[in-house]
């Protein structure tokens, strides 16, 4: 399981303009044998960066990271963002990472799946305990929002960047409790 990914480039970058403790916005994509999708990846102060995908044809939907998309190869896919979470580690080597497992929203179902502990959460928590592991990353949870932080373990105190993560994520996102 994840063992697997799709080939992925490296877009572009974006400078963020008036958005509080966000360097910048790096965009991949990468092909699936049914569809193209972007990779958004965050980049905040103490090299934080916040991972997020969707599929290229719900980039104007305001629910692209809600929505399910019924391709059924989640793990090559999230192997994909992890490979590129790789690639700016070794770049960045005190980089961490985060994500959010986006809550399901299905207008045709009428269905909408709790914020706290979604199953996109579940899945991405477990690959990212079997693909990262914590010798190279604490790992820090927020079930109730379904957020989760990894901190590098390279950096001189775990615990402070958790607390200037938690800082950060606090004034963007007041509904967290990291």
């Amino acid at each position: 399981m994840f063992e697997t990914s799709y080939d992925f480039v490296k877009v572009c970058k974006n400078q963020a303009l008036n958005k509080p403790y966000l360097y910048e916005t790096i965009l991949y994509r990468f092909e699936t044998p049914v569809t193209r999708y972007t990779v958004e990846v965050e980049h905040y102060h103490h090299d934080i960066f916040i991972i997020k995908f969707y599929r290229n044809s719900d980039r104007k939907n305001k629910l692209k990271f809600n929505i399910l998309t019924n391709e059924f190869n989640s793990t090559k896919i999230i192997a994909t963002c992890v490979h590129i979470m790789l690639s700016i580690l070794n770049k960045k080597p005190l980089a961490s990472f985060g994500f959010i497992g986006a809550n399901t929203i299905d207008s045709l179902k009428n269905y909408n799946e709790q914020k706290n502990f979604t199953k996109r959460f579940r899945v991405y928590k477990q690959a990212m305990e079997n693909l990262i592991g914590e010798n190279l990353f604490h790992h820090s949870m927020d079930t109730v929002n379904s957020a989760y932080l990894m901190i590098n373990n390279r950096n001189k105190s775990t615990q402070d960047i958790l607390s200037r993560a938690k800082i950060i994520f606090e004034k963007i996102y007041p509904e967290m409790n990291m």
